[in-house]
This record gives structure tokens, sequence and C-alpha cells, in this order.
């Protein structure tokens, strides 16, 4: 007999790994096993994130349950059972902050799951901070983005820029980012510095055709071009958060981008993971929820608040080599 109280529970039948049983559907859409002698909570590194073993029966709600390796789990009272030996049991769920990260997807250009067909123009202007791994923190300029639209050979297409002023040493930089809105495909992108240097990309599938300049190398520009082996995103050359926004965005969602290094230009892939919701300051003394999305780039890693209206990118972190931390905050 079972008794319910206050959670919504559909039965299906579910082979574990480990136990044949049946599983609820419950909240998050997920499944635990239900079997044996006793009742536990068990952490499953090889198979089930976790599953309840419950001797009589008892009703419970999971946030999410994935077939993933040694994963934490932060546990929260969700329900109380009352099984029918009398016993009342307190079950817990996971933490929609602590969710267990899919398998990473790659998308590749083109595909479907990345899709920016819904951005519009907007401008935006973030507060650059160097948090020291001492814990100082200090001012260090401004940085401004802009998207527009723009005409290009008859093509409608989308430009961001974006504008840098690091008081710190006096530098500004300028990149530039032309785009296809519907498959966030790079068409042309292009980055300069005060010191008269810089870099110039034209992207036509596997083919980028390359102009550098850099005076402390040599006094004239260099021009090639780079053979790829899949089309590639133009994450590294400034889009980073654009093209994260443009992905269908839920709590554990992982994929992998095809991109080309910075520095190297070899061709790689780089992978960001949803990893919560949490309010994040646009300026004014006013919040917004935001997507918190995580990736270990080649550069060191990088942590987004995105939303899915303009203008997209609320906050970034990033933390070089050096361990200090550069914060981006809307102002």
């Amino acid at each position: 007999m079972w008794v319910q109280v206050g959670c919504d529970v559909r039965w299906h039948g579910l082979f574990s790994g480990f136990h044949t049983g049946w599983c609820f559907d419950a909240v998050g859409g997920e499944c635990v096993a239900i079997e044996g002698l006793g009742w536990r909570v068990v952490r499953n590194a090889s198979a089930w994130g976790a599953y309840i073993q419950i001797d009589d029966g008892g009703r419970f709600t999971v946030e999410r349950i994935t077939t993933v390796t040694e994963k934490k789990w932060i546990l929260k009272f969700a329900c109380v059972f009352i099984l029918a030996s009398g016993m009342v049991l307190p079950v817990f769920a996971q933490d929609k902050t602590a969710q267990v990260k899919d398998a990473p997807v790659k998308v590749n250009v083109g595909d479907a799951a990345m899709d920016g067909s819904a951005l519009k123009p907007y401008t935006n202007l973030w507060k650059l901070s160097i948090i020291g791994k001492n814990g100082t923190t200090a001012t260090a300029g401004a940085w401004t983005d802009d998207l527009r639209w723009v005409t290009v050979d008859g093509r409608k297409l989308l430009q961001r820029t974006q504008i840098s002023a690091v008081s710190i040493n006096s530098k500004a930089t300028e990149t530039i980012n032309v785009f296809d809105p519907k498959t966030m495909a790079a068409v042309r992108s292009e980055s300069r510095g005060l010191d008269g240097d810089y870099r110039v990309l034209e992207f036509d599938k596997t083919k980028i055709k390359r102009k550098v300049m850099d005076p402390a190398v040599r006094p004239t520009p260099t021009e090639d071009t780079l053979n790829v082996e899949a089309p590639v995103f133009d994450f590294y050359g400034g889009m980073y958060g654009m093209l994260l926004v443009n992905l269908p965005l839920r709590l554990g969602y992982s994929a992998s981008l095809p991109a080309i290094e910075e520095n190297t230009n070899a061709f790689t892939w780089v992978t960001a993971t949803v990893t919560g919701r949490e309010k994040a300051s646009i300026g004014g003394g006013k919040q917004v929820e935001a997507w918190v999305v995580e990736s270990n780039t080649s550069l060191g890693p990088m942590k987004f608040w995105l939303t899915k209206e303009a203008p997209y990118i609320i906050r970034l972190t990033f933390t070089g080599a050096n361990g200090n931390t550069w914060s981006y905050d809307m102002v």
C-alpha cells in the first residue's frame, strides 16, 4: 500500500544496470530504481548517478539522474513518504544548481542546435575588474559591445563590435565579428590593437584566409590560407558567449563547438556546460535571471551569465594562468 504526501508520481519500468525494478518519472522527468531490503540513498559511480532502495515502497521525487561518473550530489529535502509499515522517511532531491552535466553533444556549423535567428541589435557596456588570486580587486577599465545589422555582398548579416579600454596599461583593442544570424557561421573577423597590430580572418567553409600584422615581429603583414578539417565557429576570435546563448540551454546541457585556437590557429573543440540559474546584475540596482554556462577554454576557465533577451551576455569571468580573474559586469 502506497500513501502519498505532496508528490506527483508516474510509474515506468527500468533496468538500471545494477537492479531491475521500477522507477518514477518525477518533477524533472527523471528516474530512480527501487529494489531490495531496507532503504538507502546510493551514490553510484558506474551507472546511475543515484538511486533509492525501499522495502515496502514509498513515494519521492528527484530533479535529475544521469549516467555519468564520480559527481558530487547536493541534496535538498523534497517530500515525506509513509510506508505500509507506518515508518515516515525523509527523501531528498538534487539541488538545481548541482545538476550533473550531460555528455557533451558535438554541434557543427549548420546544425539545428545552433540557431541565432532570434537575435536582435543591442548596445551594452561592462565594467572590467581584475580580481587577484590574493583577493584584491582593481577596476581595470570598460568594455563596450554592440550588435547591429549589416549587408555584405547582398547578404543580411550581423556584426558584433567590441571595444576595450584597459586603464591599467592604457591599451585598447577592437574586435569585429561578422556572422550569419541563422547558423552563427563566421564570415569575417578582425581584431586590432593600438600598436598597429591586427588580424583579419575570412571564413569559407574549411578554408580561412588570414592577414596578420605584428610590427614587433616584421614591418609588413603576412597572408596565407588555413585549411581546417571542418567549418568552425569563431569562438576564440571574439564570439564566445554570443555563440553559447544560441544553444538550447537547459540545466546540465553540454555542447562542444569546432573552433580554431587564438594563438596557434590549430583546429580544436571547445566545450561549454550549463551549470545553473542565478540572478545577475544588469546595473542600476536591477537583476535578471540568467543561465550560468561554464567552459574550460584553452585560454583558461570562462563563466558566462546569459539570457535569451538582449543584450544576452550579462556577465563574464575569465581566470588566466596567473590565477587572476577578469570580471566583466554590466553597468
